[in-house]
């Protein structure tokens, strides 16, 4: 081609690309922004909208009313790491390989940040909990990862940011960004304990008329049959000022929920992006005699979590099918007009949910499918199988394993359980990877029980 040819070839391309500024309006978005807000340890039946008595969460409340709310959603698992990489990746903790705190998530995983900055996305986080600092493999796809912690926790000083500063960070961010297309991870840490809610939070819901429910306090963090010990409040052991300091945390936090709702609808975001609000995990509340942790059983109160989705104004009301933590990213791949290819169980939670699918969540030694109103839990330790009905007994009071009427059922769940136990998505091309983190935050770490 001769100069003066690629000359005219050039002019040609320069005024085709100004018309095409011009008729955009110079707008260099290439799809809908998408804001994913978790909550670290949040329980739904501690939410207004799910229910609750008590006035904890009337912001998430407001937002719930003009969303779509699903009445049921299971996490892939009850701890945080693990839970997590299940969102931002689609896959389970076994395919990641991010089966426990202790596990990093790998580098061979895609995940959802990575995909939409390979689309045009910028892509956010600000992230509130210590596990999720730079080196636990979560920051891979973000173009800003903010993992800045002020704030030390009580009882272990474990660096920690609270609700104010985590959506202080969170709103600078937005109008930074407001003219591109954006992915924000947000990750509240509040309310995972130590409950200690700032004033007048912390007061806001105990109730002194009460007789005390003494609890112990155990020597180590397990929840089992009393307060664990990195939970204990100094001068503390009723469990009614216990559950009373965890609805402080939820009422606070949702007062910084309340700021960045106020911040989209200033940016002009609230009607214009897809927002999604869930949560990691739950929290024992004396279920079982199981006081004030997870990460150890994947019963309901572990592993259901809240899950409000709002895209535009007319996306509204609430679903009762299930939904599992494994939908969010096929729901964000749908919204940004990003083909999901192969791989993913879950489903765009802005269609139909196909009936009669499993539900699948694991922890290191146990697991749990969910199917057809019933759930089937079995633990490899102690080689044992537990069947609870859904519909009926939620709470998972009455195990069923031994009904000769639900044998046949059960028969059928137990090997469907071992088929996605065993089945490995990522078809093996994930390796578990270690934290690569500092000498100093690997002892805070183990100090959480996060790292061997």
């Amino acid at each position: 081609m001769s100069g003066k040819t690629w000359l005219i070839v050039l002019g040609i391309v320069v005024v085709v690309s100004a018309v095409l500024i011009i008729l955009s309006g110079g707008d260099s978005r290439v799809g809908p922004s998408i804001i994913l807000v978790s909550v670290d340890t949040l329980r739904p039946d501690h939410l207004g909208c799910y229910g609750y008595g008590r006035d904890t969460s009337p912001a998430v409340d407001g937002f719930a009313e003009e969303s779509l709310r699903f009445e049921t959603c299971f996490s892939q698992a009850p701890s945080t790491r693990p839970s997590c990489s299940c969102i931002l990746t689609g896959f389970l903790p076994h395919e990641t390989k991010v089966i426990s705190n202790r596990h990093a998530l790998p580098s061979g995983v895609n995940s959802i940040a990575e995909i939409l900055r390979q689309h045009g996305y910028k892509t956010l986080a600000v992230v509130s909990n210590f596990v999720f600092t730079g080196g636990s493999g979560f920051e891979q796809g973000f173009d800003f990862y903010d993992d800045q912690m002020d704030e030390e926790e009580l009882i272990r000083g474990i660096p920690e940011r609270i609700a104010e500063h985590t959506t202080n960070a969170a709103v600078s961010l937005m109008r930074l960004n407001r003219k591109d297309s954006f992915f924000m991870w947000i990750h509240y840490q509040d309310p995972h304990g130590p409950y200690t809610p700032r004033s007048p939070y912390n007061e806001m819901f105990v109730d002194h008329r009460g007789e005390p429910i003494e609890l112990a306090t155990n020597a180590s963090v397990t929840g089992v049959g009393g307060i664990p010990s990195y939970q204990k409040l100094p001068g503390y052991s009723d469990y009614n000022h216990y559950v009373a300091q965890y609805d402080g945390e939820i009422r606070y936090l949702d007062e910084h929920i309340r700021r960045l709702i106020k911040a989209m609808k200033d940016l002009g975001l609230y009607d214009n992006a897809l927002i999604i609000f869930t949560a990691d995990h739950g929290e024992g509340m004396g279920e079982r005699d199981y006081y004030f942790a997870h990460g150890e059983f994947v019963y309901n109160n572990l592993i259901h979590v809240p899950l409000i989705v709002r895209y535009g104004a007319d996306l509204k009301g609430v679903r009762r099918e299930t939904a599992q933590t494994l939908d969010i990213v096929p729901t964000i791949l749908e919204v940004a007009g990003i083909a999901p290819g192969e791989g993913y169980r879950g489903s765009s939670l802005l269609g139909e949910i196909p009936s009669g699918r499993a539900i699948f969540s694991e922890m290191p030694g146990k697991y749990t499918l969910f199917k057809d109103g019933l759930k089937l839990i079995q633990d490899h330790d102690r080689r044992t199988m537990e069947l609870y009905s859904m519909d009926a007994d939620p709470a998972e009071t009455t195990d069923l394993a031994s009904d000769a009427r639900y044998g046949s059922q059960a028969g059928l769940m137990a090997s469907e359980l071992e088929r996605v136990r065993k089945k490995d998505r990522l078809l093996g091309k994930v390796r578990s990877e270690k934290p690569t983190i500092s000498k100093e935050r690997a002892e805070k770490l183990k100090a959480l029980g996060y790292v061997q």
